[in-house]
């Protein structure tokens, strides 16, 4: 399987440098660039890296692995509060 990597910044100021050179030393094949603020919803970088078979997410800065078994039901573990407030949310409308 293919590493795949995503790096983002916000603004033109910032440089990808960083994240490219940390991403490529993780091994990655490909990697997915968007330059967009972190509330812009279309971010086409993202959704080509997701678009691909088999991708999983493993943070290089933050110890998140979604491609272990114990990775991934912390995942859902953290994401379960956040889609119960969502649901309650759009009953309340």
């Amino acid at each position: 399987m293919a590493n795949v990597g995503y790096a983002r910044v916000s603004t033109l100021d910032q440089d990808f440098s960083l994240q490219l050179d940390a991403l490529a030393a993780a091994g990655c094949d490909k990697i997915f660039e968007d330059r967009a603020s972190g509330v812009r919803a279309g971010r086409a970088g993202l959704k080509a890296a997701l678009a691909r078979r088999g991708v999983g997410f493993h943070s290089l800065t933050v110890a998140i692995d979604i491609t272990t078994p114990g990775g991934r039901l912390m995942f859902h573990l953290f994401a379960a509060p956040g889609q119960a407030a969502g649901s309650e949310r759009a009953a309340d409308v």
